[in-house]
């Protein structure tokens, strides 16, 4: 059963769910039985301490709630589905032996490189293709056709910035294996096509982490993030040079301080229950481009309280780590998840499957 759990993991971020529903739908379902085929095929091997267990418990019970007061139960079950994936995902992983944890630690280096690939192919051979199609089909979205004129990559995703968090989350496990560390370069030149601030902002702050929880600095690592930081102003000073004002770092800054007080307005007139998973919408936006504001919007306040509690008890655990885990490198795994939790302050990469389902995989790690 190892090898449908790798092929599963391995599949999942080349299925956009916003692009391709329906394939979606069809790979979360059987996904899905998979999981629970296994569970109970193997649930006396399945043992959580209880510091982990009672916020996993406490998730799952604030989710069943706002399913259950959902305000549209129709679009609320192929969210659930989303979250019992998930949370499948990070149990049967959590529990499984060191040696399968290693066979998907490279799964999801592989994964990171083929799309970084991708990306970099569309960067260099597949926008002239994508115009050629536009201007045959006459489509006038104004992202589109500026995404298209500032050459961002975002493929296979559905935008460059939820592309841009895949792979800034990515990046920080490529220093567990020395040999093969180079292939960050891949992932990383990717990172820098999508000139997504974002990304590359959490990345420049997973780094620092990372630093941190080794106890070194050296001068090497003070020009990496040098680097970083001026690939950073080069972004900002490429997005000022859009001619499409909803694009510029400012507009969007603004922009995403409105989807926040919209959001917020939601969350006071459903506090405890959330309008329920799936469920949010907004005027402009069917995301409130920050993943805890929309988690609480949708769940609740009890669903947010028992994430941050889940994700706290994860992040402790890293210094009770014992000796038989430390073939894996827990501080690069904590810097990839960081990188993914401070992206989603400022985007919805949580709510999308295809990147959210590998930051599960990589805290079950």
């Amino acid at each position: 059963m190892r090898a449908f759990l790798i092929t599963f993991i391995f599949i999942r971020p080349f299925i956009c769910s916003l692009a391709f529903p329906e394939a979606n739908i069809i790979f979360t379902v059987a996904y899905l039985a998979f999981l629970i085929s296994y569970v109970a095929i193997n649930r006396k091997e399945i043992v959580i301490e209880k510091k982990l267990a009672w916020p996993l418990a406490g998730f799952c019970a604030a989710l069943g709630l706002s399913l259950a007061f959902s305000t549209n139960i129709y679009l609320s079950l192929p969210a659930a589905a989303d979250y019992a994936a998930a949370i499948l995902t990070w149990i049967i992983i959590f529990t499984r032996w060191p040696e399968d944890k290693i066979i998907i630690l490279n799964t999801l280096l592989t994964t990171c490189v083929l799309i970084g690939l991708l990306a970099i192919y569309q960067y260099v051979f597949g926008f002239s293709r994508l115009q050629g199609y536009i201007a045959t089909h006459k489509l006038r979205d104004p992202f589109i056709n500026e995404y298209l004129m500032q050459n961002r990559a975002f493929w296979p995703f559905v935008t460059p910035n939820i592309l841009g968090t895949y792979l800034a989350m990515g990046i920080p496990l490529f220093l567990i294996h020395r040999r093969t560390s180079w292939l960050l370069i891949i992932p990383l030149s990717a990172l820098i096509l999508t000139r997504s601030l974002g990304a590359i902002v959490s990345l420049y702050v997973g780094i620092i982490i990372f630093l941190y929880s080794r106890n070194t600095f050296k001068m090497k690592h003070l020009l990496y993030l040098s680097g970083l930081l001026l690939a950073t102003l080069g972004i900002i000073h490429l997005r000022f040079g859009s001619s499409f004002e909803h694009l510029q770092p400012i507009s969007s800054g603004f922009a995403r301080l409105n989807y926040w007080m919209q959001s917020l307005g939601i969350i006071f007139a459903h506090v405890f229950t959330g309008v329920g998973p799936g469920n949010f919408n907004l005027a402009q936006s069917r995301f409130a481009h920050n993943a805890y504001l929309q988690l609480w919007a949708e769940s609740g306040i009890f669903s947010l309280a028992a994430f941050i509690w889940l994700t706290t008890e994860v992040f402790k655990k890293r210094f009770r780590a014992q000796a038989g885990q430390q073939h894996i490198n827990i501080n690069c795994l904590i810097s990839s998840s960081a990188v993914f939790l401070i992206s989603n302050f400022f985007d919805f990469s949580f709510s999308l499957p295809e990147a959210s389902l590998i930051w599960w995989v990589i805290m079950a790690l």
